[in-house]
C-alpha cells in the first residue's frame, strides 16, 4: 500500500574510516533523501462477518411435521411458507370457534332489539355480551394456533441454517436446533473490538478494507455504521460496527474478517523505518547530514505501520537521512557518503 519515500544516494560497502580530499579521516556512511508521500493511518481489527438482519424461526404449535416447502440456501420472500405441521386438530378447532363466534354476534344482535323493546332484561343481555366476548377470544387464539401450523418467513432473506425433518414431532422449547435461521445476504455487518486510544480515532462514515482468508489478495470494502459510546461490560474496549454489501454471496456469516479503518490521510507525509530511529534521554531522534557532518534531529513517531513509522519534528524533506553507519556517529562526527 505504501510507497516507500527514500531515494538512494549510495549503497557501497565499506566499514572503515576514509581520508577526504582535505586529508581528515571521515566516516563512511549512506545517506538517502528524504521525500514526502501519501501516506494513511489505519486502525486494524479483527471479527465475524454476521447479517445485518437475522433471525432465528420456531414453531409456535407442537404437532407432527408434515411438509416441507423450502430447502438450505434458497432465498425467500416475507411471507413465503418454510414448512408446515399436521394442521388437521387446529383447523377444525379454529373452525368451530369461528361458528360458535358468528352464532353469538347473531344472538347478540337479536338481543340488543329485544332491550330496545325492553323484551329482555339488562342482564340477560350482559350476558349475551359476554358470552360473544369470550367466543371471540377463543376465535383469535384459535385461528393464531392454526395460523402457526405453518413456519412463515419474517422478511426477505435466505435460510442459512436448517433442521427439519420430516415426520418428526416438533414440540416448542424443547429443540436443541433452531428450526430455521434466516438472514439477509445483501447486507453484511462486522462487529470489531478496538482500544480506548483508537475509539476516540474512529467515526461513522469512515473507509474500510476488509480481508478474509479464504479469499487471498481479494479485498473486500464496507463502511463505519455505528461507533460505542461505553466500554464493553468487564474490559477498557470499544466496540464499532462495519457494514458492507455481500454483492457476489461470496461472504459467509461467521467468518473471520480482518478489517483496516482508514482514520487519517496526509497527501505530504514523511515516512521513514523505525531501525533507523534511535532514542536518548531527550527522546527519539536520527541522524542528517550537513556540510559533511551528522547532525541530530529529534523527531516524533505519530503512526507505526510494520516496519514503517510517521514521524514529524525537526527533519524535513530534503534532509539526507543517514541510513549505514548511523551507530558510528555522534553529533558533529565527520562523515563522507559513499557512492
Amino acid at each position: 500500500m505504501l510507497i516507500i519515500f527514500l531515494v538512494s544516494a549510495c549503497y557501497q560497502e565499506q566499514e572503515k574510516s576514509v581520508t577526504s580530499a582535505d586529508g581528515k579521516a571521515r566516516i563512511p556512511v549512506k545517506a538517502e533523501i528524504l521525500k514526502e508521500q501519501e501516506y494513511e493511518v489505519i486502525i486494524e481489527g479483527i471479527g465475524k462477518i454476521d447479517s445485518r438482519q437475522r433471525a432465528t424461526l420456531i414453531f409456535e404449535s407442537q404437532g407432527q411435521l408434515e411438509k416441507i416447502y423450502k430447502k438450505l440456501g434458497d432465498k425467500i420472500r416475507r411471507g413465503d411458507v418454510i414448512a408446515e405441521i399436521n394442521s388437521s386438530v387446529y383447523q377444525s378447532t379454529y373452525k368451530l370457534a369461528e361458528a360458535t363466534y358468528e352464532k353469538a354476534k347473531s344472538d347478540l344482535q337479536d338481543a340488543r332489539t329485544l332491550l330496545d323493546k325492553n323484551a329482555i332484561s339488562n342482564e340477560e343481555f350482559n350476558l349475551l355480551s359476554l358470552a360473544e366476548i369470550s367466543s371471540k377470544s377463543n376465535y383469535i387464539q384459535t385461528r393464531e394456533r392454526y395460523k402457526k401450523c405453518s413456519l412463515t418467513a419474517p422478511f426477505d432473506g435466505t435460510i442459512v441454517e436448517m433442521n427439519l425433518n420430516l415426520g418428526e414431532y416438533i414440540s416448542p422449547g424443547q429443540t436443541l436446533l433452531p428450526p430455521i435461521v434466516l438472514a439477509n445476504m445483501d447486507y453484511l455487518i462486522i462487529d470489531v473490538s478496538v482500544s480506548e486510544e483508537e475509539i476516540t480515532q474512529i467515526q461513522t462514515g469512515q473507509d474500510v478494507l476488509i480481508y478474509v482468508k479464504s479469499y487471498i489478495n481479494k479485498p473486500f470494502y464496507g463502511k463505519v455504521t455505528e461507533v460505542g459510546l461505553m466500554s464493553s461490560q468487564g474490559t477498557n474496549s470499544f466496540k464499532i460496527q462495519v457494514s458492507l454489501i455481500n454483492n457476489d454471496y461470496e461472504l459467509k456469516l461467521g467468518m473471520i474478517a480482518n478489517v483496516w479503518i482508514t482514520v487519517n490521510q496526509f497527501d505530504k507525509a514523511l515516512v521513514i523505518p523505525r531501525k533507523y530511529i534511535m532514542e536518548n534521554s531527550e527522546g527519539k531522534y536520527v541522524y542528517t547530514i550537513s556540510n559533511a557532518q551528522s547532525q541530530m534531529k529529534h523527531i516524533k513517531i505519530k503512526d507505526l505501520k510494520g516496519d514503517l513509522a510517521l514521524v514529524n519534528g525537526e527533519i524535513i524533506a530534503g534532509d539526507s537521512l543517514i541510513t549505514q553507519g548511523y551507530r558510528k556517529i555522534s553529533i558533529g562526527t565527520k562523515v563522507k557518503v559513499i557512492n
